[in-house]
């Protein structure tokens, strides 16, 4: 009886294994729009930032990192690939090293500190995007004010 019911919960475990796989597929998405543009803080490039672009109803969520021009290209899935049409929040952030802590069990920790103010990393970022069914280039002015 054992045997019956550790074969069965194997069975069962392996079925489940197989449902999470195959929806980790990493394969294309149909309909993505190639996204880029600029992103300026107080005026000047912002170099090293992070860009999350949370869709305001369904859609998927993509993201993008500034070069040191501040240039973005989105990602969904793939480097560059682009990202869903839809209508879209926009969160910045850009974490710099502001000193260190020792941590008894971990040793040296950095500590940093997001550079941008707050209002571009909360839920409720002035930020927004419609993304449209054609290659689209933004500039994104984010100011202390």
């Amino acid at each position: 009886m054992k045997s019956i019911c550790r074969f069965v919960c194997t069975a069962i475990s392996c079925v489940l294994v197989m449902f999470v796989l195959s929806g980790c597929d990493r394969g294309k998405v149909p309909g993505l729009v190639k996204y880029e543009g600029v992103v300026t803080y107080n005026g000047e490039p912002l170099a090293d930032a992070m860009l999350n672009f949370s869709p305001t109803s369904v859609g998927r969520t993509a993201y993008a990192m500034t070069d040191a021009e501040g240039r973005f290209k989105v990602t969904t899935i793939d480097p560059d690939d682009g990202i869903v049409k839809g209508q879209y929040k926009v969160s910045a952030s850009k974490y710099v090293v502001v000193g260190t802590t020792r941590h008894p069990e971990w040793g040296e920790e950095a500590i940093s500190k997001n550079k941008l103010p707050a209002k571009y990393g909360a839920a409720e970022t002035p930020l927004t995007i419609d993304v449209t069914s054609k290659k689209l280039d933004v500039l994104f002015e984010l100011t202390d004010r």
